[in-house]
């Protein structure tokens, strides 16, 4: 049989319950959609299709009358497919009717879904099971009023309760002052902590945990990316090297700060103040010049802030490393980077025959490398002039010749 002939039985009212049964088994949706949807269709049909099409049949006209033969036919269709209220587009009655349910479990279903309106969210919060309202408490769509009260009012008693439930508020409800403000007295550290970090948690709370007792509630405040400069201010004084350390980090110190954790003992407090784009310029030559770490010297080659005279102090540093960030660096003049083209190490050449402000004459000598890997990078580097490739594609070396042939045919192809 055809699929449309199918279809028309499907949605034909007289078609006999125990051939809408056999329909109901087709693999084409749109004839089983019809079948749940058909006043004929039996209940025991209707339970079947029920998972995959629960607004097809709870839109079926037989269901008032179903009701009035068992009662209890809802209950049935939901413990079928207890997470229908995920679903789009779910006749509102039927949620109705599972959030005035007697049991706990059919109303917390409703109380967990996404799509669950705020209106019954709200009548859920007052519900009086606590697995409810805990499912409330979680819920993304519930309004922050809800949440505020449920901790203002403690109607779930969660300041006695496992922290799950505080962290849930600290971490994922942080626009609401109310509840930053009471969980900032937390017996927990781990709440404390979870509110400290929170970007919008106020001021006057912030200043408070930095007082705290528990050295993890102070780093967070120090790594908060809001906290106020009066309040780093204070936390840089901080004993632990931890709290002093992410004081260097957050990108609000204040340069007169930094320059003080410059002299600082501890090798990463002064790699965050490298690092650090409110750094002065005078700072950080203070650190280039004062810096037996490697890491620091490291950190001050990558900083985009960092002078070309301190750049030219790293481009003889011992190190590599360093070499090679001073010639990715864009601060790096030409004058150092002609420097760097005759690097006794084959890495800081390559790097310089990849940066784009190269000078041609740099590029001219790095052709003749012994490196097929930087010749390799002059061939690829933008501003190569057409000559220099022309001379590469005579390469006796079949790689350099055929990448430098390649690049030609690139260029020729140009409008």
């Amino acid at each position: 049989m055809q699929m449309n002939a199918a279809l028309e039985e499907a949605l034909d009212a007289s078609t006999t319950a125990e051939r809408l049964h056999q329909l109901a088994m087709s693999k084409d949706k749109k004839v089983c959609a019809a079948v749940a949807q058909n006043p004929n269709t039996a209940p025991d049909t209707l339970l079947k299709l029920f998972t995959n099409y629960p607004v097809q049949v709870l839109s079926n006209n037989i269901l008032d009358f179903l009701l009035l033969e068992n009662p209890n036919f809802l209950y049935e269709l939901y413990t079928v497919y207890p997470l229908a209220f995920n679903l789009h587009d779910l006749p509102l009655f039927y949620i109705e009717w599972a959030i005035n349910h007697t049991s706990d479990v059919v109303r917390e279903s409703v109380a967990k879904s996404p799509r669950t309106s705020i209106h019954f969210l709200e009548k859920l919060a007052d519900d009086e099971a606590e697995c409810v309202k805990f499912a409330v408490l979680y819920n993304k769509n519930t309004p922050i009023e809800c949440l505020e009260q449920f901790i203002t009012e403690d109607k779930l008693n969660i300041r006695n309760k496992s922290i799950e439930y505080r962290l849930h508020l600290a971490k994922y409800h942080r626009e609401s002052p109310i509840i930053t403000r009471i969980l900032a007295d937390d017996i927990s550290s781990e709440v404390r902590a979870a509110i400290a970090r929170n970007f919008v948690t106020e001021p006057s709370v912030l200043e408070k945990l930095a007082k705290d007792k528990v050295l993890n509630v102070r780093v967070r405040v120090a790594g908060n990316h809001m906290t106020p400069n009066y309040i780093l201010e204070l936390l840089a004084k901080d004993k632990s090297s931890d709290v002093r350390y992410e004081v260097a980090n957050n990108p609000n110190t204040e340069s007169k700060l930094l320059e003080q954790f410059a002299k600082e003992d501890k090798v990463k407090i002064r790699a965050a103040v490298a690092k650090n784009l409110n750094t002065s310029k005078t700072t950080l030559e203070f650190l280039a010049k004062n810096s037996d770490d490697v890491s620091i010297r490291r950190l001050l080659a990558e900083n985009p802030k960092i002078s070309s005279h301190v750049l030219e102090h790293l481009a003889k540093d011992a190190c590599d490393e360093v070499r090679i960030i001073v010639a990715e660096n864009s601060n790096t003049t030409t004058n150092i980077l002609k420097q760097l083209a005759e690097d006794k190490t084959g890495r800081v050449r390559l790097t310089v025959a990849r940066n784009k402000k190269t000078p041609i004459k740099c590029l001219e000598k790095l052709m003749h490398d012994q490196h097929e890997e930087i010749q390799l990078a002059v061939i690829n580097n933008p501003h190569t002039p057409i000559s220099i490739i022309k001379l590469l594609a005579k390469s006796t070396n079949k790689s350099i010749s055929l990448a430098a042939k390649s690049k030609i045919t690139t260029y020729d192809k140009k409008p």
